[in-house]
């Protein structure tokens, strides 16, 4: 009886012995670097406070958020429903570095610098996409290097005909 480990099967069962471990291998790198850059949903204030500088009341509700990697810069998406009385307190506290903010009927403004360059549109598919024009809106631009890259934070409020309790805010942060 001739032994079945010799010659060219011996060849075979180690080629296919390296590309079993090739496969296991390349899966696992694939499923770990996917989770580690999907986009990820935001279940709390805290880091758009963070990040943003903006500290929303207790009476915020995150309608839809999210961070994802824009390239190799951060990002966060997130649309929030914020109380009417509070929404200018809230956005209009300057912090340090650039700040400039505007107020306006119809269009979409023209100071959201990431807005205007389609930075809304790179955001996870569960994130509803900005409104094409504002009924009423209070625009808010920040941006400051501090300790490394330069942030970029931009927010949004739809303050529409005045009447509601809530506003939708539409806040986007990056690091660049």
């Amino acid at each position: 009886m001739r032994r079945w480990a010799t010659g060219w099967r011996v060849v075979v069962l180690a080629i296919g012995i390296v590309i079993a471990m090739l496969v296991v291998f390349c899966g696992s790198a694939f499923l770990y670097l996917r989770a580690l850059y999907a986009p990820r949903h935001i279940e709390t204030m805290d880091l758009i406070e963070e990040r943003t500088g903006w500290f929303f009341p207790p009476e915020t509700r995150i309608v839809s958020a999210g961070q994802d990697n824009l390239g190799m810069d951060f990002a966060i998406w997130a649309v929030l429903e914020v109380p009417r009385g509070k929404v200018r307190d809230v956005l209009l506290a300057e912090g340090q570095g650039e700040f400039s903010h505007d107020e306006g009927t119809g269009a979409a403004p023209d100071l959201s610098h990431m807005y205007r360059s389609g930075y809304w549109s790179f955001g996870p598919e569960w994130i509803p996409p900005l409104p094409q024009r504002f009924e009423h809106y209070l625009a808010v631009y920040r941006g400051e290097a501090k300790d490394g890259p330069w942030n970029v934070r931009e927010a949004i409020a739809e303050l529409g005909d005045g009447n509601g309790e809530m506003v939708t805010v539409y806040v986007f942060y990056t690091t660049y």
